[in-house]
């Protein structure tokens, strides 16, 4: 989402020695020691190229060339495909700074070693060797410190855009899920993906270019024990070996516990969530003893996994590891050809084998098409609604919505914030829009009459509405999305007649 703030970043203007210093965030730093904290205007935009929709975008996009392939070329998706060409070899790229911080690193002892034998008492050393030693290894050390503070800033930016867009791709999924399929993921499930699958990609980049840079620092390094220990150098390679294996076995150990903490996580905000939106009955029936006994049986469980993981030295390999799992489900695609929708359903229902259904119905709609559908109270009308927009989950037949749609449900819904908030819902302020959109909505009485206007605070903890007003935000909420496709649930039954006339006559028409 684009800021919104009148703040520009620094970064954009700042030079190359200040990007590299980082001393354009002097400013901000100098704000702070003054004020003694640091509010939100104060924090600068984010920056271009950090920015979660253009993240998303591009994530969504890779991810969606994956499915395309597996649908021409039977060719199983892989998200590190996906990964890999949202990323690009940017990271492989930088990880080429590695290689002169490995040569100082190694460097260094070695210069070390040639300026002990001037403090030898036979050494024929001149003293401007020893000096010319002496500064080679500061040099080495400040080389080391210039060069892996760059590197390891441009690889957290590379794992923090990566766990942006992983964290956007897993949000826009859920926006696609069905109220069915919903049903069937626990909130535990999406909070792990969320805070822990997701951010392991950060993890993998921080240490990705090990895998290269590791095995040729191993050769370097034994060559140079050759030159001064001879066979000696393989009782040190033997013994780096063997710490390798051990590293492995500690890191399947790791795995495994890993992998329990996750499933008692999970279960534990399930149980947490549950116990919550029921409190009502818990305390009304003296249940609270029981329930907080069997919370702490859970979270014992998962201390003790934490325990036994804490003493596994998994420090050495185990950062390489990444999680696994699962693709994501195809995202339902908006196909390129013309606005309309196209209905040729043979048979839907909520349930298997479900004594409702509904059966054989097929219709065209085109742009500027008005179609109603009147029947008695419980004969399948909402379903067919929702049938329409995806929600219904056994269904069997072809329906296609060419263009973006928008779906009122028949019960209004309205969330804790302002009138405005609840009609823009994340979009960006027009005025000329949103006027429009209180007109047609019928609103403009009820926005001067109330404290605040357009600003006063609606839901639980606000102005109370009647059922009529409700509906009509919840209609000028549709209505300022600008949708193509526009599905009604009997959005006028709770007004009088008067004001419906009016909203179907400048609302619906």
């Amino acid at each position: 989402m684009t800021s919104t703030s009148s703040n520009p970043n620094p970064y954009l203007r700042a030079n190359l020695l200040s990007r590299f210093f980082h001393s354009w965030l002097s400013e901000l730093l100098s704000k702070s020691h003054q004020q003694q904290t640091l509010h939100l205007s104060d924090l600068y935009d984010l920056l271009p190229h950090l920015e979660s929709t253009k993240l998303t975008d591009q994530m969504e996009a890779s991810w969606l060339d994956e499915l395309n392939q597996y649908k021409q070329k039977q060719k199983q998706p892989s998200l590190l495909r996906a990964t890999l060409r949202t990323v690009g070899w940017k990271p492989l790229l930088v990880g080429l700074l590695l290689i002169p911080i490995e040569l100082s690193k190694i460097a260094q002892p070695i210069v070390l070693i040639f300026l002990m034998n001037f403090f030898e008492s036979c050494s024929t050393m001149p003293i401007w060797g020893a000096w010319l030693l002496t500064v080679a290894t500061i040099l080495a050390s400040l080389c080391t410190s210039l060069i892996y503070n760059p590197y390891f800033y441009w690889m957290q930016i590379f794992g923090l855009k990566m766990r942006v867009a992983y964290s956007g791709l897993i949000y826009r999924k859920l926006l696609r899920l069905s109220s069915d399929s919903m049903n069937k993921i626990s909130p535990g499930k999406i909070t792990n993906l969320l805070s822990n699958d997701a951010s392991q990609i950060e993890l993998v980049l921080q240490f990705i270019n090990n895998l290269w840079i590791a095995p040729l620092e191993i050769i370097i390094v034994i060559i140079i024990f050759w030159q001064f220990v001879k066979y000696i150098a393989f009782i040190a390679v033997g013994y780096t070996l063997l710490l390798l294996f051990i590293q492995l076995g500690f890191g399947r150990v790791f795995l495994h516990l890993r992998g329990k903490i996750m499933q008692v996580t999970d279960e534990r905000i399930k149980m947490m969530s549950e116990t919550i939106q029921s409190m009502s009955i818990v305390k009304m029936y003296c249940w609270e003893s029981a329930f907080a006994k069997k919370i702490l049986s859970v979270r014992s469980e998962s201390e003790r996994d934490n325990r036994l993981m804490s003493i596994c030295p998994t420090d050495l390999f185990t950062q390489l590891y990444g999680t696994k799992g699962e693709a994501l489900p195809e995202p339902a695609k908006v196909p390129t050809k013309g606005l309309g929708l196209q209905c040729n359903l043979k048979r839907a229902t909520w349930k298997k084998d479900d004594f409702f259904q509904l059966r054989n119905i097929a219709f065209d709609a085109k742009p500027g098409d008005l179609i109603c559908v009147i029947g008695a109270v419980g004969s399948g009308k909402s379903s067919f609604l929702q049938t329409l927009s995806g929600e219904i989950p056994y269904f069997d037949g072809k329906v296609r919505l060419y263009g973006s749609f928008c779906y009122v449900p028949q019960e209004p819904w309205i969330f804790s914030s302002s009138i405005l908030n609840n009609i823009l819902f994340g979009k960006e302020y027009n005025r000329h829009l949103f006027q429009r959109v209180v007109y047609a909505a019928a609103l403009e009485s009820d926005l001067n009459q109330l404290p605040q206007g357009r600003n006063t605070i609606v839901g639980d903890q606000g102005f109370t509405l009647s059922g009529g007003q409700k509906a009509r935000i919840n209609l000028a909420r549709a209505l300022y999305r600008d949708a193509d496709i526009y599905l009604l649930d009997d959005p006028l039954s709770a007004l009088d007649a008067q004001v419906s006339k009016h909203l179907f006559e400048k609302y619906v028409q």
